[in-house]
């Protein structure tokens, strides 16, 4: 058994495993999203959370937040998909400081074209290599994970949107 200040030859193991998989998958689906339809994983997450919020509308920084994205990188990509018609970007009314931001058709349209290849692209390299015992392993495992990372159950239930109902 290992000491508490180093791991086992079984956590090395799974910790470079596992640093492997969060390094490779994201840059593998964006690479694949932006070859099938010229929008990566950061713009498509971007445009998905807008389309998902009430009036397809929310905050540069609570979508900065959400993303868990510095505030100019966000701002420096509103820009951009407001000069390309994808968005809309007004000072917030009850908060002069603040900056909202809201999908147009155009941005939704995008979207939609877009989310094809992001579903196979999420199939060929997420689901599709394992069985659904498998996957709900990864679930439950990915759950646990996320609640130690994003301790308030709001969050986390966020986050998974409602794949399954956490322990009180």
């Amino acid at each position: 058994m290992a000491a508490k200040d180093t791991l086992s030859s079984h956590e090395r193991r799974l910790w470079t495993a596992f640093g492997a998989l969060i390094e490779l998958l994201p840059a593998r689906l964006d690479r694949m999203m932006s070859e099938d339809s010229g929008m990566g994983m950061f713009e498509f997450y971007v445009l998905d959370e807008l389309d998902r919020s009430e009036n397809s509308t929310l905050r540069v920084s609570a979508l900065a937040v959400s993303a868990e994205a510095a505030l100019p990188r966000m701002s420096k990509l509103v820009a951009r998909l407001e000069a390309e018609g994808k968005v809309d970007r007004w000072t917030c009314p009850s908060d002069g400081r603040a900056t909202n931001v809201t999908l147009t058709d155009t941005g939704r349209k995008a979207l939609e074209a877009a989310r094809p290849g992001h579903i196979a692209a999420l199939k060929a390299l997420l689901f599709d290599p394992l069985n659904e015992s498998q996957q709900k392993n990864l679930e439950f495992i990915t759950t646990i994970l996320l609640e130690r990372l994003n301790p308030t159950k709001e969050e986390t239930q966020r986050l998974c949107s409602g794949t399954q109902e956490l322990a009180e």
